[in-house]
């Protein structure tokens, strides 16, 4: 007679029910299935938005509000566009070298596949 270990549902004690093996991976498998490294999701996903201030102008507030618009996402969508243009800036301010680097070793001995290409 198999005991069921803690981790398979925390919610629920199972260690005095006799279970075989089988059903004590099903049903950790059934209880994971809702749950991120063992977290559960309605956790996860509640840690996804946090409320904060920004100063905004408030003509801009109301016509947007009036018009239906879901000023967070916008503001969410704005922020991440600028923090990938952000990061891409960075990432070619690393690479700069490598990259004159690679454009001149290309003039200079042309590219590997020339001989290859069918246009």
């Amino acid at each position: 007679m198999a005991q069921a270990p803690n981790w398979v549902c925390p919610k629920v004690s199972l260690s005095s029910w006799p279970f075989s093996q089988a059903l004590i991976g099903r049903m950790a498998r059934i209880y994971y299935a809702h749950t991120v490294w063992g977290q559960q999701m309605d956790v996860v996903l509640s840690r996804r938005r946090r409320g904060t201030n920004l100063t905004i102008d408030p003509v801009l507030v109301s016509e947007g509000k009036a018009a239906g618009l879901n000023l967070s996402k916008i503001a969410e969508d704005a922020i991440r566009s600028a923090l990938r243009l952000a990061q891409q800036e960075q990432w070619l301010k690393e690479n700069a070298d490598a990259i004159v680097a690679y454009n001149r070793r290309v003039e200079e001995r042309g590219l590997f596949n020339e001989g290859l290409r069918q246009f």
